[in-house]
């Protein structure tokens, strides 16, 4: 093994905090320079000053900018973070006890976060000496973390810091919004739906008031993706998706997709008749799309309608038991049964459940699919 030693400057004149370089010619060898010259984790050591004694060559990976290996520079200078925060990353790393690590985490000026793991080096002798190992943090969590603890005692002032919190703020409402969403139809995910039933169900028993479960799933889907592959068959339930979406545009409505191909929308508020026509609504929207299925004929779907009054199941009896999730529950069981109904009946139709009127197919003269 070859090692390279790492010298150490003399110290600079008093008020110069400027960094010098590996190749700076200077007379002394270090037993630190051999140590970091092998070491393949991006690491260095630290004086409890602020002055970084030794660094290792990994610090490449990390630091792009540093050139050959540098020493004798201050912490803010070696990571470029503000002297304020340097002192606080210096005094934290010092907490440790000898054999044991602690480590504290910082934001760079780019918004990329750091960790920093100190153990404290009580066995040379002289002043006490921190061997620091560093480490990038992924993500959104990690940025957070890192904020918060740069946030902690800084001055009002601190304006970075706080545009900074701002743009993590303004992550954390898109990741939110996004995390209710569906990835591929941008309608509301399975979560958000069980949510929002629960709330709508909860709010019709208290105030005696209806809400409606309307189930809408793509008839022979399996053939789409079996035939003309998965792509088409996501081509072919966005423009599902967005046609059950541009029915379904009252403030409180909620259009979900609940399934693999099978969606759903939450009507508070409601009557039977509107809940059922709205159904039938999409039966007719989707097969007027005309979106080629692969038996030679369109596109259609399947509607089942489930409607409750003031906490009773149209149809179906009053849920016994106790809580909403109860209600709930049956809400989509009734729906489901509805569903099932239309498919039994010929499918491309819709089916209301407590609906004196069969279920209805509106494709009378169009070419029908097998």
């Amino acid at each position: 093994m070859v090692c390279v030693a790492m010298i150490f400057p003399e110290p600079l004149p008093s008020g110069q905090n400027a960094v010098r370089p590996f190749s700076s010619p200077v007379p002394t060898p270090s037993p630190l320079g051999d140590l970091l010259a092998v070491v393949e984790e991006p690491a260095f050591v630290l004086r409890s000053s602020g002055r970084v004694e030794a660094a290792s060559t990994s610090l490449l990976e990390i630091f792009g900018n540093l050139g050959p290996i540098w020493f004798g520079c201050d912490l803010h200078q070696l990571i470029e973070v503000d002297e304020a925060e340097a002192e606080r990353l210096t005094r934290q790393l010092f907490l440790s006890e000898s054999g044991q690590n602690i480590a504290v985490e910082t934001l760079l000026p780019g918004g990329a976060a750091i960790e920093l793991s100190g153990r404290l080096l009580t066995h040379l002798p002289g002043e006490p000496l921190v061997y620091v190992r560093m480490r990038r943090l992924d993500g959104l969590v990690a940025r957070i973390r890192a904020l918060s603890g740069r946030l902690k005692g800084a001055a009002p002032s601190a304006a970075p810091l706080h545009a900074e919190q701002r743009l993590i703020e303004d992550e954390i409402e898109a990741l939110e919004r996004r995390s209710c969403l569906d990835g591929l139809t941008g309608l509301a995910n399975r979560r958000t739906f069980d949510e929002h039933m629960r709330r709508v169900v909860r709010q019709s028993v208290r105030e005696a008031r209806s809400c409606a479960l309307v189930l809408v799933d793509v008839d022979d889907f399996k053939a789409i993706n079996d035939t003309l592959g998965h792509a088409v068959g996501d081509q072919r339930l966005i423009a599902v998706a967005d046609a059950v979406r541009d029915l379904a545009r009252r403030p409180l409505d909620l259009t979900a997709r609940v399934g693999g191909e099978e969606l759903a929308i939450v009507l508070f508020d409601c009557t039977q008749e509107n809940a059922e026509e709205l159904a039938h609504a999409i039966v007719h929207k989707v097969r007027e799309r005309e979106l080629p299925h692969p038996s030679g004929g369109v596109v259609t779907v399947s509607v089942g309608v489930a409607f409750v009054d003031g906490g009773t199941l149209v149809e179906g009896g009053t849920p016994t038991g106790d809580g909403d999730i109860l209600h709930q529950d049956a809400l989509f069981r009734a729906a489901d049964s509805a569903l099932y109904a239309a498919k039994r009946a010929g499918k491309d139709r819709a089916f209301c459940v407590g609906s004196s009127r069969p279920a209805r197919h509106l494709a009378a003269g169009r070419k029908q699919r097998a």
